[in-house]
């Protein structure tokens, strides 16, 4: 009697490609292609990837990846995990800096290849560019076998790269790193210890947040209300035009030269070259509020003005004078430019 039975794979890693480039800076890039087999739906479905990872894509485009302890992980419920069946899918990440100095004062490539996938790993394949000749043995360390993990590969080191391929299945959550010893004339910078991203983000952000409170309290001003005209602003005469322009104070002569373009006004030149200005008729309503007081003021109680006289002088210091609240855009407050420039 003949039994036939089909089986099926389970879920697991069927294959794992990573690709490894290691620059003189002490940074990588590692790409993992990754095929899936699943024999069921499965929800939740993650790819672990170190903790320090950047800049990770997933099949070519950006995504994040929540962390959770000393890993990250990237979501793949959008493109696997719906149903049963393989799945292909391309990690890529930058690690900033992958060496570090032993107890014995010597530098170290401290590479991850595998953050412990939630699934056994049935076939895993590994190539590493160094910038440099690779001279010395290269050694693995995992989560399950520690050192012993060698045992279980077969790798070659030959000029700037290393390969290895696995000889059995490696374990669900099974992690595996790349040991290797380096020069220091390969990677000098690795020497000095540089601010991590985040801490240079938070101070970033306090310095930004003290910029701006220091702006609202001392260095604040209202903003003028934009106007679009095509021809001079409605309302607004000849000795108006330098508070619109240069936010001075009005100018009375060139007041008064447009009031006797209108007719408001007539100018006497004497053969002594003395000017005297004579009202011819009152100005009403169809004028501005502020020439009416400024024509007012000149002859309120009288029908000509001496533009050698006294009067005449303190009225063209007080119109001038009056520049509103538009001085403060161009006068210093009590804050000084220069601390919000620092900060």
């Amino acid at each position: 009697i003949c039994i036939s039975v089909c089986a099926s794979a389970v879920t697991g890693a069927e294959q794992v490609n990573i690709q490894a480039t290691v620059s003189a800076d002490g940074s990588a890039q590692l790409t993992h292609t990754v095929t899936v087999h699943l024999d069921q739906a499965v929800d939740g479905l993650s790819y672990p990837i170190p903790e320090q990872a950047a800049g990770v894509t997933l099949n070519g485009s950006r995504v994040a990846a929540r962390k959770d302890g000393s890993v990250r992980y990237i979501n793949l419920s959008r493109i696997a995990g719906k149903t049963a069946g393989d799945y292909t899918f391309t990690v890529s990440y930058r690690l900033s800096d992958v060496i570090e100095t032993t107890e014995d004062g010597l530098l170290q490539l401290q590479l991850p290849l595998l953050s412990g996938f939630a699934y056994p790993v049935s076939s895993l394949e590994f190539s590493v560019s160094m910038p440099m000749e690779v001279t010395l043995k290269p050694a693995f360390t995992s989560g399950y076998h520690q050192s012993s993990i060698e045992s279980m590969l077969n790798f070659e080191y030959s000029g700037a790269s290393i390969h290895g391929t696995s000889r059995k299945e490696l374990k669900d959550h099974e992690t595996l790193s790349l040991l290797l010893t380096v020069s220091e004339e390969v990677f000098p910078q690795n020497i000095v210890a540089l601010p991590t991203l985040d801490a240079v983000v938070l101070t970033m952000g306090i310095l930004a947040a003290l910029a701006l409170i220091y702006w609202l309290i001392w260095l604040r001003n209202f903003t003028l209300r934009r106007q679009i005209h095509t021809t001079a602003p409605a309302g607004c005469t000849a000795g108006q035009l330098g508070s619109v322009l240069s936010l001075q104070g009005p100018e009375l002569p060139l007041m008064v030269l447009s009031w006797a373009q209108l007719g408001y006004v007539l100018i006497h030149i004497d053969r002594n070259q003395q000017v005297t200005l004579y009202k011819r008729m009152d100005m009403g309503n169809e004028r501005t509020g502020f020439e009416r007081r400024c024509f007012n003021a000149m002859f309120s109680k009288r029908d000509h003005m001496d533009t050698s006289s006294r009067q005449w002088a303190l009225l063209c210091r007080k119109i001038h004078k009056n520049t509103g609240n538009q001085q403060a855009f161009v006068h210093k407050r009590s804050g000084n430019p220069l601390v919000f420039r620092a900060l």
